[in-house]
């Protein structure tokens, strides 16, 4: 582990906090039965976020967002080709739409002749 204490710039770290994952010596770890922590702050939350977990209460997966907007960004790219292999076998009312289409025109213009 090449990082440095966060507390103790000249120490290397030993571990990671369990619970905030910043780099902390030996000097700086609080030992658990939970594991290794920067604080006893950073103890007492992971404690209470597993007591949280364990009794049911809501939990939300970490990058929900990146998720919607991945999805998001598949349906908006099948959506662009589907357009584009409409207006490629003739069914014009797709034509103006056509952005890959569009796309490669411009593509084939810039080509040198």
């Amino acid at each position: 582990m090449a990082k440095a204490c966060v507390n103790h710039k000249e120490r290397p770290a030993a571990t990671m906090c369990h619970q905030c994952h910043s780099p902390v010596c030996k000097a700086c770890t609080t030992v658990t039965a939970h594991g290794s922590f920067c604080s006893s702050e950073c103890s007492l939350l992971n404690r209470e976020f597993k007591e949280r977990v364990r009794a049911g209460g809501v939990v939300r997966a970490p990058g929900g967002m990146a998720i919607k907007l991945c999805l998001f960004a598949l349906i908006l790219i099948v959506a662009m080709v589907g357009i584009h292999m409409a207006a490629n076998r003739g069914v014009a009312f797709v034509r103006p739409i056509d952005l890959i289409g569009r796309l490669l025109g411009k593509m084939e213009a810039l080509k040198p002749q």
